[in-house]
């Protein structure tokens, strides 16, 4: 047994919330669409985390027989999108772990379920990005939970974020930030620069694990191969449509700082909160909506990509 077999550690983190400048309308069809990757870059403003944040504290205990969620002081089931970045995590560790002598030197290995009670000090889910803050708080407190610092995995902290809200990459950083739809794409062509990403691509093909591997996570074979157990118990699996595809999710969609909150000292943000309800249309759909109905997909793109070139 384990010497951490019985350790319980617990991470609270904070994350705020961030503004879109540029935004991003729709996502590339040709990846997973849980993957979260834009077809457009997109830069945001950090707002201050002293005003507006999610707090997320996280317990795991190997213990823990499934997941629990709090949301404002309410038990709620996980999201799958929530599940998804626990699996993904669990998988960066995982692989992370693997060229290292003294694999077992961390309780990280015993944990598999959470306990996640997560706060906002503002509306929630009435435009205020709430999403974007929680999911990169979570992501965060995740990651503290197995041993990762976000300044030594760099880039790879976003694209986790990414797998539960695309703008929740742009609140892992202050002041401006930029979320690139490829970072290898400033002058090349998509399909130039998913080709050249096609050696360091993560596999996520759906294969069962078998039975006497137990004291490996199951999402080290396969991140998009996803099980929540709900409040009641109750043991749902999911698989993406697009889970036989290769996808490099570390290298082609991340956030990166353009400028610190220095950089404008003079500004200030005004938010006027004139209504506390939950949103009849949520910022996804909205999203989807004006990207049918507004822009053609091709001449945005085309358009989108001009613009960076020349901002």
């Amino acid at each position: 047994m384990s010497a951490f077999s019985s350790q319980v550690i617990t991470v609270t983190c904070e994350a705020p919330i961030n503004i879109a400048l540029t935004k991003y309308w729709g996502k590339d069809e040709q990846y997973p669409l849980d993957l979260n990757v834009p077809l457009n870059d997109s830069i945001s403003m950090t707002l201050d985390p002293g005003v507006l944040r999610t707090t997320t504290t996280i317990t795991a205990s190997p213990s823990f027989k499934r997941h629990e969620m709090w949301l404002n002081g309410k038990e709620i089931e996980l999201s799958q999108r929530m599940v998804n970045v626990i699996r993904y995590v669990q998988h960066h560790y995982v692989t992370s772990q693997g060229n290292k002598k003294n694999k077992d030197e961390t309780p990280a290995r015993n944990f598999r379920y959470f306990q996640i009670r997560s706060a906002n000090n503002f509306p929630t889910a009435a435009g205020l990005a709430s999403s974007a803050s929680g999911f990169a708080a979570l992501t965060y407190a995740l990651c503290k939970i197995h041993g990762m610092d976000k300044d030594s995995m760099g880039d790879d902290i976003s694209a986790l974020s990414r797998v539960g809200s695309g703008s929740s990459t742009r609140s892992l950083y202050g002041g401006f930030v930029r979320w690139y739809a490829n970072i290898n794409n400033n002058d090349k062509s998509i399909d130039e620069s998913k080709n050249e990403n096609n050696e360091n691509r993560v596999n996520v093909e759906d294969t069962r694990r078998n039975e006497g591997n137990s004291q490996e996570y199951e999402a080290s074979q396969n991140p998009h191969r996803s099980e929540a157990t709900t409040g009641n118990d109750h043991k749902q699996t999911t698989k993406s449509s697009h889970a036989s595809k290769n996808v490099n999710i570390h290298q082609l969609s991340v956030a990166r700082q353009v400028k610190d909150e220095k950089w404008w000292p003079d500004l200030r943000v005004i938010i006027l909160v004139v209504s506390d309800q939950t949103k009849s249309v949520s910022s996804s759909k909205g999203m989807q909506i004006t990207a049918v109905n507004v822009y053609a997909p091709q001449r945005k793109e085309k358009y989108m990509r001009d613009f960076f070139k020349n901002l």
